[in-house]
């Protein structure tokens, strides 16, 4: 059985290889811009990107949420505006409680996931690695303060 600490360490990694792959999607699709299975990766798609056995489908939504908030935190888009469902594309019902409007309507909520979406193809490449260093410096940082 792992420690406390050690599952820690390894879903921090998790989160910087999530960081790793959406910024490299960013790169290769930033010239598709709407929502459709060209611009969106699949929560799947992730998953299997990340690959690490300890992120599947079911939780990649809290490696996703730690991510972006952290964004939201230092000012970034959230990232996961990116991931949708493979059926609609779309984000989680997650990904909306995150925003605060999980009770609005479907016309609602995707009113305001579209610039979200958006912002996070118009934040440039530069500033996204530079956030990605920054996470890695913060989840080191907290690894320090844990020992």
């Amino acid at each position: 059985m792992i420690s406390e600490i050690e599952q820690t360490k390894y879903s921090d990694e998790n989160d910087l290889k999530i960081f790793d792959v959406l910024i490299e999607w960013i790169k290769e699709h930033n010239d598709k811009r709407k929502p459709d299975y060209k611009a969106n990766i699949t929560y799947s798609t992730l998953v299997d990107k990340v690959s690490a056995y300890s992120i599947i489908p079911v939780n990649v939504g809290t490696h996703l949420g730690r991510v972006s908030n952290f964004c939201k935190e230092n000012n970034a888009p959230a990232i996961s505006a990116i991931v949708g469902s493979i059926e609609k594309c779309e984000p989680s019902k997650g990904f909306f409680e995150v925003l605060g409007c999980a009770d609005l309507s479907m016309e609602q909520k995707l009113a305001k996931w579209m610039p979200l979406f958006n912002a996070v193809y118009d934040y440039p490449i530069e500033q996204w690695q530079e956030l990605r260093e920054k996470y890695k410096d913060y989840i080191e940082n907290k690894g320090e303060e844990n020992e």
